[in-house]
């Protein structure tokens, strides 16, 4: 295992690269203490239409990547962005990395069926397919003192940096680009 976004390299001989699930562990005593740790997303089944299995080449497993919390304050809702279901970069390029969320309503107990938000997380003037669409900006998300929820966002075709936010408490979700770009 490591924690690169695509996991180690395999040793001498191997294939694959190994799985990258997304795990939480909650505390329901302000952080005193917290429970087990527990897979949120199973990054072979995520998503179905990729049809990954344990020993599919050259996969050997998923990545899940970037997990991006937001806390809406107003709502109660914990929003997670994150990428996948990609193994390398070659499926990036693919178009097969795309920018996801999940959000729970009852502080991290159950979560909603993940929800593509490439198509809306997309920095204008960027197009998918070339490279992995945005990625949620490693860290957290903010909400401003006017409500508006805010995500970091980095990545795309040409590479730059982004927000992707809501006014309406996540109701409709657009992307900003920001006058910053890789090199």
């Amino acid at each position: 295992m490591g924690c690169g976004d695509f996991g180690p390299p395999p040793p001498p001989g191997k294939s694959g690269w190994g799985q990258h699930d997304l795990e939480i562990r909650r505390s329901t005593d302000n952080g005193h203490s917290w429970g087990q740790l527990t897979t949120l997303l199973d990054a072979i089944d995520f998503p179905p239409w990729k049809q990954i299995s344990a020993t599919s080449k050259p996969d050997n497993g998923n990545a899940i990547w970037d997990p991006t919390p937001l806390w809406d304050r107003k709502t109660d809702t914990v929003w997670l962005f994150f990428n996948g279901p990609g193994r390398e970069d070659k499926d990036c390029q693919a178009g097969l990395c795309s920018t996801w969320e999940t959000h729970s309503t009852d502080k991290g107990a159950s979560w909603t069926t993940p929800t593509n938000m490439t198509l809306h997380c997309q920095r204008p003037g960027a197009h998918a397919g070339s490279r992995a669409a945005n990625t949620p900006g490693n860290g957290h998300g903010v909400q401003l003192s006017s409500g508006r929820l805010v995500v970091p966002m980095y990545g795309g075709d040409p590479a730059g940096a982004s927000i992707c936010y809501s006014d309406d408490h996540g109701k409709c979700v657009v992307s900003h680009a920001v006058a910053m770009h890789f090199v």
